[in-house]
């Protein structure tokens, strides 16, 4: 409940808390990571305990544990030695030891893992339990589906964040200077690339004084490249965030969306080089069939151009350990702008001009 609240007005809620201590505890883990997110209320019992001893705690401590779904084991030293399912603890006697009961597959992350990571490996293993431990192994929680749940939605909602050039960190609480601390650097980020896209028109000044007809062409190459940038890389960020990520695959999915591209930017030419044709019948155009044609050829490699960045970049973040979603949003549609305008200009200097 405190997690989405302002760090001032959570410490406000919980002064004078019973269990204050531990609520500042884990307020002050790292929001991405393991230990933010594991279930404290979690059953954990001596390796030496009988089933009896076991059932006896519970009906002893039902009130702090919310959910009876993970039972873990401890040595002396808090140590994990493995975790019981409820259902043989109800189905052995109650004189039988509890270590022959114990499961020693239990998925064990370190709390200081980051939550993606943990999301991750819990798809890989198809674990739906999860022991979080110290540094020195010793058990501080546990992590179950309405857990993995709540770290697929934060990821999630962090992709969409980046998606539109807003830090993570943003929330609905922030106030004005902090609005500028977190998006002005993506603003920055997104008028660098359109300086430089302004300086590549400003370098075909000649070409644009000689046909200022191309002018009119320059919104609807940025917006395609734009466009296409972004619905790429969306597609490569979902695959590596789901996990469903085969490096073998990577050939095959780059041209499958060259190709796909090549075939949208050939269909948004067409009909802009119809569109450019009906003008011409109203409007006086030089050349108008070479105009249509400089049109389908620039937007069909612009599109190509961008979809093949925006496909293969997150998987190069990825691979320097960056998050992939940083991709999308700003990056992309600033770099395809530049290289929009600078296609557009070249083909039209070959065909038009």
């Amino acid at each position: 409940m405190l997690e989405p609240l302002p760090d001032d007005m959570a410490r406000d809620l919980i002064r004078g808390h019973p269990q204050a201590d531990r609520l500042r505890q884990a307020q002050a883990a790292n929001r991405d990571s393991a230990a933010a997110h594991m279930r404290h209320g979690v059953m954990i019992v001596p390796v030496a305990w009988t089933v009896a001893q076991v059932i006896a705690d519970l009906r002893t401590r039902h009130s702090d544990i919310p959910q009876l779904d993970m039972i873990f084991s401890v040595d002396g030293d808090q140590r994990l030695v493995g975790y019981v399912r409820p259902r043989d603890l109800l189905l052995s006697p109650g004189e039988t030891p509890l270590a022959p009961l114990l499961r020693d597959d239990a998925l064990v992350v370190d709390g200081r893992a980051d939550q993606e990571d943990v999301l991750h490996l819990a798809e890989a293993r198809g674990a739906r339990i999860l022991a979080v431990t110290d540094d020195q192994g010793r058990v501080l929680g546990g992590i179950a589906p309405p857990e993995l749940a709540e770290i697929l939605r934060e990821e999630s909602e962090e992709d969409l964040l980046k998606l539109g050039g807003v830090s993570p960190a943003s929330s609905q609480f922030d106030a004005p200077v902090q609005i500028v601390r977190r998006r002005l650097p993506w603003l920055l980020g997104g008028l660098i690339g359109a300086s430089v896209a302004a300086m590549g028109i400003v370098s075909y000044e000649d070409a644009l004084a000689e046909s200022a007809i191309l002018a009119s062409f320059i919104p609807v190459v940025l917006a395609t490249a734009g466009n296409a940038g972004i619905q790429a890389s969306t597609v490569s960020v979902q695959v590596l965030t789901s996990g469903h990520n085969w490096q073998g695959d990577l050939p095959g999915r780059v041209l499958r969306e060259l190709g796909g591209a090549a075939l949208n930017g050939v269909l948004v030419g067409l009909v802009v080089a119809c569109l450019a044709l009906l003008g011409s019948l109203v409007i006086n155009i030089r050349a108008p069939g070479l105009l249509a044609l400089t049109a389908t050829i620039a937007l069909t490699l612009v599109t190509t151009i961008a979809a093949g960045m925006g496909t293969l970049v997150p998987f190069a973040l990825r691979a320097l350990r960056l998050d992939p979603a940083a991709a999308t949003g700003i990056f992309i549609t600033t770099t395809n702008d530049v290289f929009g305008v600078l296609t557009f200009f070249t083909v039209a200097s070959v065909i038009y001009l």
